[in-house]
């Protein structure tokens, strides 16, 4: 008996395992696919790369990072961006304040 509770324990945790080596190489090609399409020049691209740079979300988190890519969105003319740096400026958050 405790030799199939160590099977079946053995096969779970690698279960496990591997789909979490599964998930990253996903959430790698995720993030690939979405700084090639930002650099293209895809402001909604950019937006939500910007956001997984916010919240650490398949990449280390880095708030300036964060800044650059909505600065990017914005200069492309996407204004949801635009509105959330304005709001950062306006409490100097991660950007300097404006007023």
């Amino acid at each position: 008996m405790k030799t199939v509770f160590t099977i079946i324990f053995t096969a779970l945790i690698s279960f496990s395992i591997q789909n979490v080596f599964a998930q990253s190489g996903k959430l790698e090609n995720e993030i690939k696919a979405l700084q090639e399409k930002c650099n293209t020049g895809n402001a909604q691209t950019c937006f939500d790369l910007a956001e997984k740079y916010k919240t650490g979300d398949g990449v280390k988190k880095d708030y300036s990072k964060y800044v650059e890519l909505l600065t990017k969105a914005c200069d492309k003319g996407l204004s949801k961006a635009c509105s959330v740096l304005n709001e950062k400026s306006k409490i100097g958050e991660g950007i300097k304040k404006l007023f």
